[in-house]
């Protein structure tokens, strides 16, 4: 059976935070699947909402959630789905 393995990262302080998301996302973008950035078009917020499908490896997908909940004001949600 198919693993559907997804995360929601809240970057808060998207201004000074931001590249260091960037390059998390980048270092293990070979695990990505599907990315998708949520975000306000009416004003530019100091906050972001990015989803990720990510392959279900849960080694590579623990350090990918560590290294994302090491940046300040990030916040990591995973959903697993069977």
């Amino acid at each position: 059976m198919h693993k559907y393995l997804i995360f929601g990262i809240h970057v808060g302080d998207r201004e000074n935070n931001s590249g260091k998301v960037q390059s998390v996302l980048t270092e293990f973008g070979c695990n990505i699947k599907t990315r998708l950035g949520i975000h306000e078009t009416d004003s530019c917020m100091p906050n972001a909402v990015i989803l990720v499908q990510f392959k279900p490896d849960d080694v590579v997908a623990d350090e990918f959630q560590r290294r994302l909940e090491g940046i300040p004001t990030v916040q990591v949600k995973k959903m697993v789905f069977d």
